[in-house]
């Protein structure tokens, strides 16, 4: 799993626990109403337990309920972006505690609530929808507070100014932690990220072979079992191209092992110029080369081979006599269901043998 996927990974996580977080809300408020509701409220400020269910049960339960069904369909539909469910849920939250400042605001504590989701929101590191999130607690403390005014709460004017003035300073602070919050995240998620890239670059090295810059064996060893893997579930077709320069041996021997190398680069940057990168070529050992080749008929793959047989037949260099030429032997097996990558790999070796057997600079095909 990349670091992409990881991320994608943990804003999902958070998405469901903060629509988990707003039904268990909403079930307990719903609770703590109903239970009020009948040996408290309806005995005292609200005579009639009808009045009571429709201002402090009906309507914001209604609210919320109502919120939370199209929130959670939203979360589940495929059709709705990654940013887009992040922008959903916080606001489902805000809104909830919005409904319990608005509507049950029997203490001046409650006045305060929408804040909670401007913590929630710096979790997802997207400092537009704190933002917003914070405009709309500011708004959604003031209006709860005017609701709390018509109320006629015996106070003066002094203490509602100064209940006034604490919710918007607790509303700003909110905003500011949580803002030092998401930057705090923000700075372990880059070190994090930096540090992945550090080591998916000292994998990578690893699997690459240091003289040619092709993957090695080991990277060959796990590319077969993706493609065999992948086989199974997809049915593409697949095959196998293990290629021999011939007489590698004469050229070490004659012109020096830097000579050789030489050769090796130059036969490298052929393979992954015809072949548009080194991902499907492998350096397997030696004078030997590993191409995998993926949903390519074999028609194309035939072109391919050819093109490079020739291609290295024309190489010219400059420490080698004007009469000598390289050339390959190259073996292709076609990959067939049931087939262990140990037996795919001989199958190829067998074909590049017999191609060598036939008189080199050639390949040969095993379908």
């Amino acid at each position: 799993m990349d670091f992409t996927e990881y991320k994608i990974g943990y804003y999902k996580r958070w998405q469901k626990r903060i629509l988990s977080i707003s039904w268990l809300v909403f079930a307990a408020l719903l609770v703590m109403e109903v239970v009020f509701g009948f040996f408290f409220r309806f005995c005292t400020e609200y005579r009639t337990l009808p009045h009571y269910w429709f201002n402090y049960v009906a309507v914001p339960s209604g609210i919320n309920l109502l919120i939370l069904i199209i929130v959670t369909r939203f979360i589940h539909s495929p059709s709705h972006g990654l940013k887009q469910k992040n922008y959903a849920v916080i606001f489902l939250f805000f809104v909830i505690m919005s409904v319990i400042s608005f509507f049950h605001n029997y203490y001046v504590i409650v006045l305060v609530l929408p804040c909670f989701a401007i913590f929630l929101s710096a979790v997802l590191s997207d400092r537009k929808l704190l933002l917003s999130v914070f405009i709309a607690s500011l708004a959604g403390a003031v209006l709860s507070l005017a609701r709390w005014i018509a109320r006629g709460e015996k106070y003066d004017v002094s203490m509602t100014v100064g209940t006034a003035a604490v919710v918007i300073v607790i509303c700003c602070t909110s905003y500011y932690c949580a803002v030092a919050v998401m930057n705090s995240v923000r700075e372990q998620t880059d070190f994090i990220y930096d540090s992945y890239n550090k080591q998916k670059l000292l994998i990578n090295e690893l699997r690459l072979e240091p003289l040619t810059r092709l993957c090695n064996r080991t990277a060959f060893a796990e590319a077969i079992a993706g493609c065999i893997k992948s086989y199974r579930e997809t049915d593409e077709p697949l095959m196998l191209a293990l290629i021999d320069l011939d007489d590698f041996k004469s050229v070490n021997d004659k012109y020096g092992h830097v000579s050789g190398d030489a050769v090796l680069i130059a036969f490298s940057d052929l393979l992954i110029r015809l072949l548009g990168g080194n991902r499907n070529v492998f350096r397997y050992g030696g004078d030997e080369f590993v191409v995998l080749f993926k949903n390519q008929n074999l028609e194309t793959v035939e072109d391919t081979a050819e093109q490079i047989r020739s291609a290295f037949t024309k190489m010219n260099f400059d420490f080698v006599d004007t009469d000598f030429r390289c050339s390959i032997s190259m073996g292709i097996s076609v990959y067939h269901a049931g087939m262990t990558g140990k037996q795919w790999f001989e199958t190829a070796d067998s074909a590049a043998y017999a191609a060598k057997t036939a008189g080199k600079n050639q390949f040969v095909v095993v379908v």
